[in-house]
């Protein structure tokens, strides 16, 4: 997991690995598609600093499809990676506006 920090100084912790993102961690690009994964993520992040009404269906099309789709032989665009996405997406979202 690695830990990010929110705009309004809370963290949170994120995959970052191979299992962490539940992917076919024996696959040769398995690492490489973690670094992707996470990297997406903190994209979709950004965009929810500075435009907050994207919603996580929007953030999930715009960031973490096209890398889901590119790594799908690891397992990315199984159920798993897809339901972590959408939960950091939505944690994310409920500790920077104070949801939680």
């Amino acid at each position: 997991m690695e830990k990010v920090t929110l705009p309004n100084g809370n963290t949170l912790d994120i995959p970052s690995t191979p299992r962490d993102w539940e992917l076919y961690s024996r696959m040769p690009k398995s690492v490489e598609a973690a670094s992707e994964l996470t990297q997406a993520l903190k994209s979709a992040f950004s965009e929810i600093n500075t435009t907050p009404w994207t919603g996580t269906y929007t953030s999930m099309v715009k960031y973490m499809y096209p890398v889901m789709k590119k790594y799908s032989e690891c397992g990315a665009c199984d159920t798993e990676p897809r339901c972590q996405a959408e939960y950091y997406l939505d944690e994310y979202r409920k500790i920077l506006f104070g949801m939680i």
